[in-house]
């Protein structure tokens, strides 16, 4: 017996622009959130940022020097991450992402 873990959408798509920290589902939600659908929508690789308190805008890291909460996506690129349901996002300067709150999260 396979386990299904493709991605589910549970709400709905949001926009994020650089310097405005956004959290998709409110902290008394009960949505069953437990991933989140990362797109970056710009045209050059941009960072988001994840916290769960309002995260400042993030830049890139210097070598040696970690960014906790951070990762860096190429145009287009999409990741899932696996995070609390009521975390707050915030990204790089000129930077738009696209978050989807879901479930599951290797494909779909």
């Amino acid at each position: 017996m396979a386990i299904d873990t493709t991605f589910k959408p549970l709400t709905s798509t949001f926009a994020l622009a650089s310097g405005t920290a956004l959290q998709p589902v409110p902290k008394d939600a009960s949505s069953g959130v437990n991933s989140f659908r990362i797109k970056n929508t710009g045209a050059a690789r941009a960072y988001i940022n994840w916290g769960l308190a309002a995260p400042g805008v993030p830049v890139a890291p210097a070598v040696g020097v970690p960014v906790p909460n951070s990762v860096g996506l190429e145009a287009a690129g999409t990741i899932y991450l696996d995070l609390p349901q009521s975390v707050f996002f915030n990204c790089s300067a000129a930077a738009t992402f696209e978050i989807t709150p879901g479930s599951g999260g290797t494909g779909g």
